[in-house]
């Protein structure tokens, strides 16, 4: 838009006068036509983020306990507590995971149903949070009971379907909105469940550069970009010690380096 014309309705505009212009530069009226320098800059497209607070947040993991008998919860846990896509949530093997070092290693995506590599194309390590280990720890234990009963081979997929098969983001989707609606929160998309776990993450005070590495940005000035609104003021005390500097500076009152 230009001062609330669309971009066509400019071309328009632009051609007779160019053409005009154009005349007279043949003409030896003026030298050059001043129009031919005019370009159209695309708007940057700024990040919609909507994310869960962390109370909203913990309601909701408190729904998908009971949400088929709490079989989901442990994909909604991983999704807030790593930040990984959808697709590398869907995507992720039990060779992945090293209990002991609680850490993931996301080195794959699912997109369309079809298996690809991470948005990047580079691996990352994200760190699990001790409850999450133990969560999926049981979860292992549980789909291996399962795979005994049902007389199936051990499913290589982290978080299979009920039966077994590779989870589809459908059925992601569709648990996230039924309990969101039994939860009484409002209504997001399941890329939001990544926003909650950054904002979340900034507004406790981390440090933004392993928030940003936690989920597989290529530059940090995408974070910033995507949630820099969300921690001014959060480094106040850091500013404070600038004052230290000066010898007769007055003491901030602790109060003020809170947050």
């Amino acid at each position: 838009m230009v001062n609330g014309l669309s971009k066509n309705t400019v071309v328009l505009i632009k051609a007779p006068i160019s053409g005009v212009l154009s005349h007279a530069v043949e003409s030896e009226i003026i030298e050059s036509n001043p129009l031919n320098d005019l370009k159209f800059r695309k708007k940057k497209q700024k990040f919609k983020v909507e994310p869960l607070t962390e109370s909203e947040a913990n309601r909701l993991l408190e729904q998908y306990k009971i949400h088929l008998n709490g079989f989901y919860y442990p994909h909604m846990l991983c999704a807030l507590r790593t930040g990984m896509r959808i697709g590398e949530i869907i995507a992720l093997k039990w060779e992945d995971i090293d209990f002991e070092k609680r850490q993931i290693v996301v080195k794959r995506s699912c997109r369309n149903g079809r298996i690809t590599g991470t948005k990047n194309n580079k691996r990352r390590h994200v760190d699990m949070t001790p409850h999450l280990a133990e969560t999926l720890n049981a979860f292992r234990t549980e789909q291996k009971k399962r795979a005994l009963k049902k007389g199936w081979s051990f499913p290589e997929w982290v978080f299979a379907s009920r039966h077994g098969k590779m989870l589809t983001d459908i059925a992601f989707r569709n648990a996230l909105v039924r309990c969101l609606e039994d939860a009484k929160l409002k209504r997001i998309r399941v890329h939001d469940l990544r926003h909650s776990y950054a904002t979340i993450r900034l507004l406790k005070g981390h440090n933004v550069g392993d928030v940003s590495y936690q989920l597989g940005h290529s530059i940090i000035q995408i974070t910033y970009d995507a949630y820099g609104h969300w921690i001014p003021g959060h480094f106040k005390s850091e500013v404070d010690e600038l004052d230290g500097m000066h010898p007769n500076a007055p003491k901030a009152h602790p109060t003020e380096t809170e947050g």
